[in-house]
């Protein structure tokens, strides 16, 4: 009868064999399952991360046309801004007289060339600010960074004029 297995150690038999079933369930199906999940989450919060940035991207590319705006947009060709400010001033103006278009001054940094050109025009007070004012709401390959207003004494005449000193600027992406 010494051979014989008593209730008690058949409750702890079946307790090991439970615990060992729920260990070797655990590794088999829940440990897959769990790390699934954890991989989903991940997974979704990258996709919300991408979201993001698209978000981004698109306020920048809204950011990069108002600089475009503020700036002067990109123009692939510097002789055609010169000659769209000479003709700009033929159509519109033709009380100003262009005393000098000088060569473009050109600044390269890493992302961008930027592109000075430097006009001097003669005319009166009202004609040069008509000017002006036209120039900066209607003339759009190019922006105005400097105006100087000066006098100069014309010694064949006798006579003071006013010139204006314009420097358009404008770039192009390196």
């Amino acid at each position: 009868m010494e051979n014989s297995i008593g209730n008690k150690e058949k409750r702890y038999v079946v307790l090991l064999l439970f615990i060992l079933l729920f260990i070797l369930g655990y590794t088999k199906l829940f440990k897959n399952t769990i790390r699934t999940i954890k991989n989903y989450n991940q997974l979704e919060s990258l996709n919300i991360d991408s979201l993001k940035i698209k978000n981004e991207i698109k306020e920048i590319r809204v950011g990069i046309n108002n600089l475009d705006k503020i700036v002067g947009s990109e123009v692939k060709e510097q002789d055609l801004v010169k000659q769209n400010i000479l003709s700009f001033i033929s159509k519109n103006h033709s009380k100003v007289i262009v005393e000098s278009l000088e060569e473009t001054h050109i600044f390269k940094n890493d992302d961008f060339i930027i592109y000075s050109t430097l006009l001097t025009i003669e005319g009166n007070y009202n004609t040069i600010l008509k000017y002006l004012y036209d120039v900066e709401n209607k003339f759009e390959l190019s922006k105005v960074v400097s105006v100087r207003l000066f006098k100069k004494k014309d010694y064949g005449t006798k006579k003071e004029k006013l010139y204006a000193r314009i420097i358009f600027q404008n770039y192009k992406t390196s």
